[in-house]
This record gives C-alpha cells, sequence and structure tokens, in this order.
C-alpha cells in the first residue's frame, strides 16, 4: 500500500490524500481514505446538494447518490498496516489516481 492522490469528475475541483493498494475496478482506481479525508468528500458532497454522513455506530460513511430515492454508498472502516481506512467510493464511483490539478480538499 502506497499514499496516493485522486480525483473524480464529481467533485473535479478537489484533489483528495489517500491511500491505494493498485488495485482497479473497470480500470478506476479503488482509493482508501483516512476519516479525517473522508469527511473532507462529504463536504464536497453536500455542496452538491446531497446528503452524506458519518455513522459512528456502524463506523461507516453514507453517501445519498441522488436527490430523490433510497439510493446511498454505504462505506465502513476496514483495517489495514494497522491504519483505519475507509473505502469510499472503491468499487463503484469513478475515482482516477494522481489528479493534481484541482484544490486539496
Amino acid at each position: 500500500m502506497r499514499p496516493a492522490t485522486f480525483t473524480i469528475d464529481t467533485f473535479s475541483e478537489h484533489v483528495f490524500a489517500g491511500f491505494t493498494k493498485g488495485e482497479t475496478w473497470n480500470g478506476w482506481a479503488r482509493p482508501l481514505f483516512t476519516y479525517d479525508e473522508a469527511q473532507k468528500i462529504i463536504t464536497a458532497h453536500k455542496k452538491l446538494g446531497l446528503n452524506a454522513s458519518y455513522d459512528q455506530e456502524l463506523d461507516a460513511f453514507t453517501f445519498k447518490m441522488a436527490p430523490s430515492g433510497d439510493d446511498h454508498d454505504i462505506f465502513p472502516g476496514i483495517e489495514i498496516e494497522n491504519m483505519k481506512l475507509y473505502p469510499v467510493g472503491a468499487g463503484c464511483w469513478i475515482w482516477e489516481e494522481g489528479g493534481g490539478e484541482g484544490q486539496p480538499a
């Protein structure tokens, strides 16, 4: 696992710091984020008018994917190399590794 930066069109003005194990999903990055960085993703998501939150009981981040309906993406914390990380969007969002054109989140 190594540190990396990630971008996604949805939040095109931001670059998020995270980690990667070099895995991809349909060619897209599968990032892992610290709790603090995942909170920054929540802030960016809410700026789009969509709900997002952290559930302490579940130790998971939840993102509502559309203004109407009940479609949510849920990303529970996982322990990797003695770190608690959150795979926000890994395996379902179109993250790209190595972005650097936006502003740090």
